[in-house]
């Protein structure tokens, strides 16, 4: 990182937050919309190893939330998409 400076961003209700990857380069980009101004903060050059790893730390944090409806929907949720993607990787 070349920006030694900590930047908090709050009241991010009224947001998007896009992880994208590129099929064809070990590079990935997590894009931050504000959906009120536009306003966006883009993060580039991200590896798919650490993108993928972050994906999987917030999965396994999930698990603190066990008494939470809402996070065993996602999970849910995430286990059926992975299900159908994992499928049509091998089809």
């Amino acid at each position: 990182m070349n920006l030694s400076t900590v930047r908090t961003y709050s009241n991010l209700a009224a947001c998007t937050l896009d992880m994208s990857s590129s099929s064809y380069r070990d590079d990935s980009q997590i894009v931050l919309r504000d959906t009120n101004s536009g306003d966006k903060l883009e993060l580039e050059g991200i590896t798919n190893a650490v993108l993928r790893g972050a994906v999987l730390r917030y999965v396994s944090y999930m698990a603190y939330r066990k008494d939470d409806a809402s996070a065993r929907e996602f999970i849910q949720k995430l286990s059926d998409e992975l299900a159908q993607k994992q499928e049509e990787v091998k089809a």
